[in-house]
């Protein structure tokens, strides 16, 4: 391989020079099966003259399809912690709430908050803020099945949804992360910072309150909530609410008054 491409510079140029990269080698194929007879004496030139052409197509479109996947793999995951982008997760929740509704299978939603994460970046920096999201991230990830989709919400909001599990196996999923990131450590600049999480659980089906993706999120979110504010570093559960809590949120969710 020349890895200059000298042979696609050379077809390019052949073809008038308006045509560049890997696309001269796409249009003389193209040209060439439109009119064989007057690009027949060109593709015995390139032949001759351009003896590496294969090999620096070959090259080319290896790049690009590299380049492709690199993109690809950027659009599902979240360029910090590793973990799968909101974009991605958006589109996975809809899908697998979908099909849990059609199976009857239940399915369920982690929500994590890292504890006091403003005061982190406010002592040690952001650079060690951005350090910590990576560790909780990876223990998050470590302590998952194969079948959980970890995902950065947003901020240092993490989400796992959980296919084909119910409210009591998420809630003990759930309080394994937290127990496990309680014990980790991030270590930088000489500083060793311990975190915290909290987390919000819910479920579908939740008897008839929960019927889209928008409520299980919303339920999940309420939950989280409490576990802030009765004093963090827990696990709160959509199943600790009353159940008028519960029904006044999702008939909100809903639109009804």
């Amino acid at each position: 391989m020349t890895g200059n491409y000298k042979g696609l510079r050379a077809l390019s140029e052949a073809l008038g020079g308006d045509v560049r990269g890997s696309s001269a080698g796409r249009v003389f194929f193209e040209r060439v099966g439109k009119r064989p007879d007057e690009y027949a004496r060109l593709l015995e030139y390139v032949q001759r003259e351009c003896p590496y052409l294969l090999e620096d197509m070959r090259a080319a479109f290896a790049e690009a399809a590299g380049r492709e996947r690199e993109l690809t793999r950027n659009s599902l995951h979240d360029g910090l912690t590793g973990l799968h982008s909101r974009a991605y997760f958006d589109s996975r929740l809809a899908e697998e709430f979908s099909q849990a509704k059609r199976t009857g299978n239940p399915l369920s939603l982690v929500i994590f908050d890292i504890d006091h994460f403003k005061e982190v970046n406010d002592r040690y920096g952001h650079r060690a803020g951005d350090a910590v999201l990576r560790t909780v991230s990876g223990v998050i990830k470590r302590v998952s099945r194969r079948s959980d989709i970890n995902a950065r919400y947003g901020g240092e909001e993490l989400v796992r949804l959980m296919p084909r599990t119910d409210l009591q196996g998420a809630e003990i999923s759930a309080s394994i992360a937290r127990e496990k990131v309680g014990n980790a450590s991030t270590l930088i600049d000489g500083d060793t910072i311990y975190a915290t999480i909290s987390g919000g659980v819910s479920s579908y089906p939740l008897d008839d309150f929960i019927s889209t993706h928008d409520e299980l999120v919303a339920t999940a979110d309420r939950a989280l909530y409490n576990a802030k504010h009765g004093g963090r570093n827990r696990i709160s559960s959509v199943g600790d609410m009353r159940p008028e809590t519960v029904r006044e949120l999702t008939r909100r969710i809903r639109g009804y008054s």
